[in-house]
């Protein structure tokens, strides 16, 4: 017997860049005679105004830190 086919669900529409939200970086390096091009972007959001819980981290016991090196 035939399984029922799923349809993808839509994707979310992508909203226009804003000028100036939107920022890139570009790393240029090469290996041998090949170039490579490296490139980082960063998106600015507005995020909940209300401060976040501080989430105290317990520390492992029996565990020792590394000697800071000289």
């Amino acid at each position: 017997m035939a399984k029922k086919l799923l349809p993808f669900p839509q994707p979310k529409p992508v909203d226009p860049p804003v000028p100036g939200v939107t920022q890139g970086s570009r790393v240029i390096f090469g290996i041998g005679n090949q170039r490579f091009a490296l490139d980082f972007y960063r998106k600015i959001t507005e995020i909940n105004p209300e401060p976040a819980p501080v989430v105290a981290m317990e520390r492992r016991k029996g565990r020792k830190r590394p000697s800071p090196r000289k």
